[in-house]
Order: structure tokens, then sequence, then C-alpha cells
């Protein structure tokens, strides 16, 4: 239960943390369905987008980071270009993203886990 009188501050994760993430689930759909923020996206809203989740344990904690990947359908085909995320993925684990697959995480300056694609 939420008890403001009674809380304690945990220190979060410093810069620099690796860990290992597990792809636990992948959404498609398009841009605008994952977009929080509308307003400062700079690309097409209306593209088809997959948005993976990872899950990360890191000293006994557990972690969520979501990451979106655009893409383009011509017929019964996926593409997508190296230069794009999804081509940094291919590049980095040898593969496009599925369900299960091991990926690595790093925290940034503020202790955010991103998805090593680079």
């Amino acid at each position: 239960m939420y008890n403001p009188q009674q809380s304690i501050e945990k220190q979060g994760l410093g810069p620099g943390v690796s860990a290992t993430g597990v792809i636990v689930k992948i959404d498609d759909g398009k841009t605008s369905d994952f977009v929080k923020n509308t307003e400062n996206w700079k690309g097409d809203l209306n593209s088809p987008a997959i948005n993976v989740h990872i899950e990360i344990m890191h000293n006994n904690e557990k972690y969520e980071l979501q990451k979106l990947f655009n893409y383009k359908n011509e017929g019964d085909k996926t593409v997508f270009s190296s230069n794009s995320n999804l081509g940094k993925y291919k590049k980095y684990y040898g593969k496009l993203p599925e369900s299960g697959d091991q990926c690595r995480v790093l925290t940034n300056s503020d202790g955010f886990f991103r998805l090593l694609i680079e």
C-alpha cells in the first residue's frame, strides 16, 4: 500500500552498468501505436513498427526496457535499411529480434538501460 509518510528512496543505477536482457514480447503495429510524445517525433507516425519488450535481471532486481524498430512492407517481406535500428540489431546480433533472444544492455549517463545495437 502506498504510504508517503513511511517511504525509502533507493539509489538508482549509475552509468555504464552492463547486463543481459531477454526479449519477452514483440508488439507489431505502426509507430503511433507505441510513441507517446508524438509532437516531438520526427518520422512517419503511420510507418510499420515493432515494439520490443526486454526484461533485465540485475542484482536480483527486475528492469524493463522497450525499443522501437521501424520497417517497411514489400509484399510479404519485411524490409529495412542497414543503418536503421533493425539493420543495426541484425549486424550486432546476426539476426532480427525474436522473443527469447538474449541481448546486451548498458545504462546511459542517467542510469537507464539501453539496448546495445552498435
